[in-house]
Parts: structure tokens; sequence; C-alpha cells
């Protein structure tokens, strides 16, 4: 069953970031949780003590361009790959929705990950990479996706290109091409 987060659940929200997406920082979801406490939302499942059991977890926050960012989904072991993130996602665009949002963004982890989010109707937009700051782009020639724009981030440089046939592009030729790391697909959802 999913729902909103009550707070009284929210150590347990807590524990699952903590667990299941590290690089989240507490402060950060506890801003999240009182800045949109209708967009922290679960997923729910009777224990073997008939008790409702925070087992999933879905969140975000306003993003750029009047979008909604889907900063974390999480289905605990051994409660996932049973269709219910499905669930929780389409419940989490409701609510956002409800709150006026047209459309949901979010960088997306590789393999099965990108895969949820096509079958959940998202689509690939931007493809993000790491540089070294000193990187020249436009040194890299011949390369199968041109650089689109370009974002300094601190001692790095993040490459940004436009995505047109997300089946076609080889990201790990990509990131050897311009001798980049940490690439990552940024995922876009029109809502209704």
């Amino acid at each position: 069953m999913t729902k909103i987060i009550p707070p009284s659940d929210y150590p347990r929200l807590h524990a699952i970031v903590a667990e299941y997406l590290p690089g989240t920082e507490a402060a950060a979801l506890d801003k999240m949780c009182a800045d949109n406490p209708f967009a922290m939302v679960g997923y729910y499942h009777e224990n073997e003590c008939h008790k409702s059991e925070l087992i999933g977890v879905c969140y975000g926050g306003a993003g750029k361009d009047g979008d909604f960012s889907l900063d974390g989904i999480a289905i605990v072991h051994p409660h996932n790959a049973q269709g219910w993130g499905g669930e929780l996602l389409a419940f989490f665009e409701a609510q956002v929705a409800a709150l006026g949002y047209t459309s949901v963004s979010l960088g997306s982890a590789d393999g099965y990950v990108e895969r949820f989010y096509l079958k959940n109707g998202y689509t690939p937009t931007e493809l993000k990479m790491y540089v070294t700051a000193d990187c020249d782009p436009s040194s890299a020639k011949d390369a199968s996706l041109p650089v689109s724009y370009t974002q300094p981030e601190g001692s790095r440089l993040k490459l940004v290109f436009s995505v047109d046939n997300y089946h076609e592009i080889d990201k790990a030729s990509l990131c050897k091409h311009y001798n980049g790391s940490d690439a990552f697909y940024v995922f876009v959802k029109k809502l209704k």
C-alpha cells in the first residue's frame, strides 16, 4: 500500500535512505521532509505481526525550470523486484501533480535502474559526464555524440550531451573518448 510517510515514520525513512541511497545527507532529507511532506511517499507492507511496515520510499523536491526532482527511490530487500517500485513511483507522480508540477526529472544510476525508468514512461533527455576541469571538450574530435554545453563543478567539469536516441549511445565508449567518469542520464516524465 502506498501513502504519504507520516513524521512518525521519518526515522525508518532515514534508515532506508542511509542503507539503500548512500550519499544523501540527513540534513538535505530533513529539509525535503519539511518543504515537501506530501512528496515524501512510502510503500507499506503488512509484516508477520500484522503491522504495517515502511519497506519503500520515494521522495524529492522542487527542481529547476518548474519541474520536480525525484531524489531517491528504493524498496528494501527482499521486497524489491516485485513491481512495488512502479506502484510507489506512480503514487509519487500523482502527489507531485497534485502539488501543481507538470514534470518529474531525475539523474539515474546505470543498468536496471535506467530500464526501470524507461519502463515507467521516463525519457532520457541528457547524458552528463564528469571530466577534469582542464579538459577541453572541443579537442575530442570525432566523438559519436558532441558536447552540447559544459557546467563547471569545483575541481571537475560536467559535459552535457543532448540525447536523441538512448539505445544508440555507448556510454562506456563515450567516457573513454572524453576521458570521463561518473556518466549518468537525466530522465524526464511529463505528468498529465
